[in-house]
């Protein structure tokens, strides 16, 4: 997964690419040592949280969400219904303590990633 200017990414063309070289094996080990180290990269600093919450949407909606992993960029939620998201949202976890603005990173099959709106 690479990451983009706001910290969340879908899965890269380019990653694909380097994997299946490497599983044909016309890729250097050097190679194949960037993806793994871009991997790691692109997890670290987030939280696993598994919690419920909710987005809130427009004044009168809001959508039930589960908060996969939070981290100092943003957040990644889970939803069950098929929503199309505005470009911004209200993330709602009162155990997190998060009640806060955020921008729609991307949204992808019941996912989306956040970013904190500053």
């Amino acid at each position: 997964m690479t990451m983009n200017a706001n910290g969340f990414g879908k899965k890269s063309r380019v990653t694909a690419d380097r994997l299946n070289k490497a599983a044909r094996g016309s890729f250097t080990p050097e190679g194949l040592e960037q993806v793994v180290t871009d991997a790691r990269n692109a997890t670290r600093g987030r939280k696993a949280t598994f919690r419920q919450g909710r987005l809130r949407i427009s004044a009168q909606e809001t959508v039930p969400v589960v908060v996969k992993n939070v981290s100092k960029r943003g957040a990644r939620v889970e939803f069950f219904n098929k929503v199309r998201l505005p470009d911004t949202v209200t993330l709602i976890e009162p155990s997190l303590q998060i009640n806060t603005r955020m921008y729609v990173a991307w949204q992808e099959n019941g996912s989306a990633g956040l970013t904190y709106a500053r």
